[in-house]
Order: structure tokens, then C-alpha cells, then sequence
């Protein structure tokens, strides 16, 4: 209305807009009708016979909507249909800037690789180029717009970055690289005593160097877990990826959304004992998560054992830890020294994740020796490593474990307590490409 009634006015306000407020021309195409498209760094601006007439924040939750006729020839914006032969120019550009129109003409839907509790991946394959992605399809009932806008933050190598968002009738569809590797849960799957000690350093300084980036960004994750950790090759720390932003949030805000979320036996006891939805923590609990994880990589079991959700959470937060697999298991001082401190109950006894990688255990160079001297830790208050378990510990130690893995009987208001309070985020991971991929029955991506 304002347009149509002051268009002088109007054309005014948004010359000064790209003259001053969004100067730096990315991107300048000649459309049919005498019109011609300018992309800023911020803002998508419409001309017509060189005068600016509308303009498009990039940035979502915004939307452009893309017509095809045998091919992408233009887009539409608030209601005007704008043609031209360089659409995909233009496109390439807006890339996870807003929301796109019609992503059945862009993929084909071709298998389900996984499902959440809210959400599903799917394999889909790319019509320009026979290009295969992972589509991550989260019901629109769901907010991604804060999930989105932290991967489009993190510009580090232990980040899959995001391609395309699209809006559907029901569903958001976030289409990601397809990653080829296992994830943790499943490489440490028949690893019984864990792996290596270099190979858990390996993969923890990685894992602790995306964190330490993550969180200089004031971005947590939340949900730091073997399932959301992927590798392409074991030994190589540029391929570890950390996935599943469902749960992430920033942590200078004032009031975190799910402020109670995680997985049991991960989540770091000040989220998981959480009374008051209006308490916030920080970044710390992502080192406990990422504790719990070094504990697996070094034994092979979790660190809270058990089956059921209730009893596993159970033990998360009371977060009696025993070690003392760690000493039976000969491991270093050193690992066992860092593994304590990032397990610290009280977050504030935690070191950050910058403060991890200059543990001794990464920059030692006597990294096989068992007993290596003990870095100055004094800022942690942490006690040095228990000497060798005697028999007695160890025949506790095993009938402790055997009483772990029996059947538990839950107790309901242990249940009740967190149905539909406590957010567990089992994502999909992102398997091997099939040898076969089976089409389904239909294209439209709505109904998979």
C-alpha cells in the first residue's frame, strides 16, 4: 500500500538503503521487462528502468519462490514474477540466505536414512548434476530458524555446512553434503576395550578443537554424543564432523529454548538436574558431554550403564563416576588426569575446551608412558590420578558392573518426571552411500 501511494517516496528510501546502509554490489543481471536485479551483500534489490522499486532482506524467515518452464527461468517476489536466462546465478548467490519454493524440482526423494524423534534424514539426489545430499526434514511445528542460523555461523572443518533451506506445505527440508563415514557409536560398536589411546587423542583434540571454535562463537551444542560425532577415516582429524544442531543455542542469551535437553548418559548434570526452566548454565556443559565421550573412546562402555532411559538418567545425575576401569586398563596419568577434569560435577571446576588442548595429554611428547608427571592443574582444584586398584576394589568393581546390566525395574514418577520436559535428540546419522537405492513410490517429498 505505502508503494502504490508514495512510490516516489518509496524509491527514495530505498536508493539511500543501497547507497549507503548495503553499498558492495555481489551481483548485477538484466531481466526481461525492462527490469534488472541487484544482489547486495544483505539485501536482493529490484529495479525498473533504473529506478530501485522493492527489495528483499536476505535473511530468514524470508522467502523466494522459484518459477520453472522446463528449466529455472525466474522467481517470484511478493507476488511479482521476475524473468530471466541467469536464475541460477542468482540462486547460487541466495544459497542458506532464506527459505527456497519447490524443492521437488530441485531433488528426487530416493530413501530414508534415518529418524528422530521429530525428524527424519532422507538420501535425496540432485536433478543438476546427479549430485547426492542428505535432506534433513524437521515438521514445521518444529523452530530451525535458530538451527540454521548457528551452522550458517560455523565456518570450521568440524562442521557440515548447509547448502539449501526449503519450505514445504508440512515440513522445513535442510539439505547438507552427504557424509560417507561411521560415526562413533557405530566404529566403537564392536570395539570392547575402546580404541587406542592415540587414536582417542586424536579424535578427542579434534572433537575438543571444534568445540573450543563453537564456543568462542558463544554456541553450544547440547547434545555431544558418539551418535552426532561422524568420521571418515579414523586417523585423519580433518574429517571428524560434529552433527546435529537440533538442540544447539547461543549461551549469552537470557532464556535458552528446551532448556532441559540431551541424552541420558551425556548430558551434563547441572542440565539434567535442572528444577527452574528459567535457570541458565554455560558452555561448560558441552565439556562433561564431550568427557563422556573420551570415557567410551577409552574403555569401550559408557559411562553410565545400564538399560532404560530412567535408570540410565538416573545415574547421570547423581554423576557418581568410578574410574577405576581406567586404571585397570594401565591408561595413561595423563588421559586419566584430563578425562577427571572435564567430568567435574560443579561446571565451574571444568577446564574450556581451549583449556583441554593444552593438557599435558595432548602436548606431551613422552605420549606412551603410562606414568607421565601430572600438568599444573591447581586452577581446577582436581586431585592427582588413584594409584593401582587393589583386589578388593576390583572385585567390587566387577560386581558393580554385573549388577549394571540387569534388567531395571523403572519406577513410574521416575518416567513421568521427564515425559515431554527432557528433549532427547536421537538424530540421524549419515551412513555409507547404499550400493542399491530403492526409489519410492512416489516424488512428492511431503508424503515420505
Amino acid at each position: 500500500m505505502f508503494l502504490n501511494c508514495c512510490p516516489n517516496v518509496y524509491s527514495l528510501l530505498l536508493k539511500t538503503q543501497i547507497q549507503f546502509i548495503d553499498p558492495d554490489t555481489l551481483l548485477q543481471i538484466d531481466l526481461k521487462d525492462s527490469h534488472s536485479v541487484i544482489l547486495k551483500k544483505d539485501f536482493l534489490h529490484i529495479y525498473k528502468q533504473g529506478e530501485p522499486i522493492s527489495s528483499l532482506k536476505l535473511h530468514f524467515p524470508n522467502l523466494i519462490k522459484w518459477k520453472f518452464d522446463k528449466g529455472l527461468v525466474g522467481f517470484t517476489i511478493d507476488n511479482e514474477t521476475y524473468l530471466t536466462e541467469e536464475t541460477y546465478k542468482i540462486k547460487e548467490h541466495l544459497n542458506g540466505r532464506l527459505f527456497f519454493s519447490k524443492i521437488q524440482d530441485f531433488y528426487t526423494p530416493l530413501q530414508v536414512l534415518g529418524k528422530g524423534s521429530s525428524a527424519k534424514v532422507l538420501l535425496v539426489k540432485s536433478k543438476v548434476g546427479d549430485t547426492f545430499y542428505a535432506a534433513k526434514c524437521v515438521p514445521k511445528t518444529e523452530s530451525i530458524i535458530q538451527e540454521i542460523e548457528i551452522n550458517n555461523l560455523l565456518d570450521h572443518p568440524a562442521f557440515v555446512k548447509i547448502k539449501e533451506v526449503f519450505l514445504g506445505d508440512t515440513s522445513y527440508y535442510i539439505i547438507m553434503d552427504l557424509l560417507s563415514g561411521k560415526n562413533l557409536q557405530q566404529i566403537l560398536k564392536n570395539q570392547h576395550t575402546g580404541l587406542t589411546v592415540e587414536q582417542s587423542k586424536l579424535i578427542m583434540h579434534a572433537l575438543l578443537s571444534g568445540i573450543d571454535y563453537m564456543h568462542q562463537k558463544n554456541i553450544m551444542h547440547r547434545d555431544i554424543k558418539p551418535d552426532n560425532i561422524v568420521l571418515e577415516k579414523i586417523n585423519n582429524l580433518t574429517t571428524l564432523k560434529i552433527v546435529d544442531f537440533g538442540l544447539a543455542t547461543y549461551s549469552n542469551i537470557k532464556k535458552f529454548q528446551y532448556p532441559k535437553c540431551g541424552t541420558p548418559g551425556y548430558v551434563a548434570p547441572e542440565v539434567a538436574n535442572l528444577t527452574d526452566k528459567n535457570q541458565i548454565y554455560d558452555k561448560k556443559c558441552d565439556i562433561f558431554s564431550a568427557g563422556a565421550v573420551f570415557y567410551k573412546l577409552l574403555t569401550g562402555r559408557d559411562m553410565f550403564s545400564g538399560t532404560g532411559f530412567a535408570y540410565v538418567l538416573a545415574q547421570n545425575k547423581k554423576c557418581q563416576i568410578d574410574f577405576t576401569l581406567l586404571q585397570l586398563r594401565k591408561l595413561p596419568q595423563d588421559a586419566i588426569l584430563l578425562l577427571k577434569q572435564m567430568l567435574q560435577k560443579d561446571p565451574i571446576l571444568r577446564p574450556t575446551a581451549g583449556e583441554c588442548l593444552k593438557f599435558q595429554f595432548f602436548t606431551s611428547t613422552q605420549q606412551n608412558e603410562i606414568h607421565s608427571p601430572a600438568p599444573n592443574t591447581s586452577t581446577y582444584n582436581s586431585n592427582s590420578a588413584p594409584t593401582g586398584p587393589s583386589n578388593a576394589h576390583k572385585r567390587q568393581f566387577f560386581a558393580q558392573q554385573k549388577q549394571m546390566m540387569q534388567t531395571v525395574d523403572f519406577q513410574t514418577e521416575e518416567k513421568t518426571e521427564y515425559k515431554g520436559s527432557f528433549v532427547t535428540n536421537d538424530m540421524v546419522q549419515y551412513p555409507q552411500m547404499p550400493k542399491m537405492v530403492m526409489k519410492f513410490n512416489t516424488t512428492e517429498f511431503e508424503t515420505i
